[in-house]
């Protein structure tokens, strides 16, 4: 005669709610389930143990419901007193047949603040026009930021009240594209936040410049247009700021040639009468400059 017998060897299932945990803190509490796992019948799990120093040392872990007497428990870890590190915390459950199974997870503490943010561009006190801006279909001047933290933070740049945030790679650097809309001095504060959500202690300082430079255009002559004799030449400059314009120069040279003759200097009207009479043959230039005392302009006229 014969009779079939079921071996039931399943060690219990040990599993943490959270897999890794990053804190800035010396003390944190930790949470998990130990679960006995039977196919024919019930069993309990009797006890939980954990270790935070790779086996060598076991304390008890705290039943949530108060006691261990069930199939199903959830416990807690109350870890204090951290220091600084990387630790693999072991988690250990015993059933009432006597068995035991094993879990893990990790825990990461992290107590200093990130080091302050480099800024590689744009440079302190760096001039930004439209000319400039990355998307002309927002309002503003929109513009990157580049740099380099600790690896993996949170980048915050701070305008005023206002605030833009991304994120460091792997290897620390970061762009961030913000916006500028305040004509004259914009300055930022830059700071990094780490995993752990410390934030660093220095903030780094950015002053940038919003400022249009002068618009130029010559209505007199026109493109490659042939003159002669006495001729007034009339040009427009316009400041999209509104900014005052403290310098125009009006010069010619001949096409090719570095020397440029200066015709007239902050003329009181837009038209300057100019002799090309004395002039040889040839193709000449007119350049006009202006200035609103931050940003230059220039612009080109062949005659």
């Amino acid at each position: 005669t014969s009779s079939e017998f079921f071996i039931q060897n399943l060690v219990p299932v040990v599993s943490f709610a959270e897999e890794k945990i990053i804190t800035n803190k010396d003390s944190v509490i930790l949470s998990g389930f130990a679960e006995s796992v039977l196919i024919s019948r019930t069993a309990s799990i009797l006890d939980v143990e954990y270790s935070i120093d790779g086996g060598r040392k076991w304390a008890k872990a705290d039943p949530k419901d108060g006691v261990f007497d069930s199939k199903k428990e959830e416990f807690r870890i109350n870890l204090v007193g951290l220091k600084e590190g990387f630790y693999k915390v072991l988690a250990r459950a015993s059933d009432n047949r006597g068995f035991r199974g094993e879990g893990s997870m990790i825990l990461i503490v992290d107590l200093g603040p990130p080091r302050a943010v480099s800024v590689f561009s744009p440079k302190e006190r760096e001039v930004f026009g439209y000319k400039d801006d990355l998307d002309l279909d927002k309002a503003g001047i929109q513009l990157n930021i580049r740099g380099s933290s600790e690896p993996d933070n949170k980048i915050i740049i701070t305008n005023g009240d206002v605030l833009f945030e991304g994120e460091s790679k792997s290897d620390g650097r970061f762009s961030i594209e913000i916006t500028i809309r305040k004509h004259g001095e914009n300055v930022l504060k830059i700071s990094s936040i780490d995993r752990a959500g410390n934030k660093s202690e220095i903030e780094a300082s950015l002053t940038l410049i919003l400022n249009n430079p002068p618009d130029l255009k010559f209505l007199r002559p026109k493109a490659a247009g042939a003159i002669g004799g006495i001729y007034d030449v009339v040009f427009e400059i316009q400041d999209r700021d509104l900014d005052a314009i403290s310098e125009t120069i009006l010069s010619y040279r001949k096409r090719g040639s570095a020397l440029q003759n200066i015709i007239a200097r902050n003329p009181e009207v837009n038209t300057v009468s100019f002799n090309a009479g004395n002039l040889t043959e040839g193709f000449y230039e007119f350049i006009l400059e202006a200035s609103d005392g931050v940003s230059r302009n220039s612009l080109t006229q062949e005659f």
